[in-house]
């Protein structure tokens, strides 16, 4: 059997790694309706998953849901906030943590609380830059083009937190409602526009 060239054997040698360097990491989502500790349980899993690393989890929090935790002070030490301003502001965020910049070198997790209201913010700022003005009421409805937009940039925010800075990642929201004659009804399934929650959690 012909022997492979040296340039191939090293190309392939170089691809070798441990088990032991591999780093599991996770990508949760966690949706339910309101008041039920969607929070709490993010905070406890995410100081678990990062026990005896010395990290910390991120909470980028769009409604101050993290206050929920001032209840269990045994997990604040774990856990620090920030508020939302825009899906930009989070690469820049999670930029950070991965070269390990200042304070931002602490974290192992983050978590975007609520993912629906981010989604939402950041369509209405599509929309406001393609007609201009940032009033919802006074602009067209969201059309093929600006989903399309939503869709990439958060496959791009995605691949960024979980694949190049290595996070774990927890994704929270509320469970979808409708209201059908007049009765709210509850589905077992995100608030997210489809195609949204499958650019997000396609390959989950």
């Amino acid at each position: 059997m012909a022997q492979l060239d040296r340039a191939t054997l090293q190309a392939l040698e170089a691809r070798l790694a441990s088990v032991n360097d591999f780093s599991p990491r996770l990508k949760a989502f966690i949706y339910g309706p309101y008041g039920v500790g969607k929070t709490v349980t993010t905070a406890v899993i995410g100081s678990q998953l990062l026990k005896g690393t010395g990290k910390k989890t991120l909470f980028i929090d769009t409604s101050d849901g993290y206050r929920a935790l001032k209840n269990h002070p045994k997990i604040l030490p774990y856990v620090d906030a920030m508020p939302f301003t825009s899906l930009g502001a989070i690469n820049k965020v999670v930029e950070a943590i991965a070269s390990r910049q200042g304070k931002f070198a602490d974290y192992g997790a983050i978590v975007l609380d609520e993912i629906s209201t981010m989604t939402e913010r950041h369509l209405i700022s599509i929309q406001a830059k393609r007609y201009g003005g940032t009033n919802p009421d006074e602009m067209p409805p969201a059309d093929w083009d600006d989903y399309r937009r939503l869709v990439t940039h958060m496959k791009g925010v995605m691949q960024f937190m979980y694949e190049d800075a290595g996070l774990h990642v927890f994704l929270v929201t509320h469970e979808k409602q409708e209201v059908k004659d007049n009765i709210v009804v509850k589905e077992a399934k995100p608030n997210l526009q489809p195609s949204v929650a499958s650019a997000i959690f396609g390959d989950m």
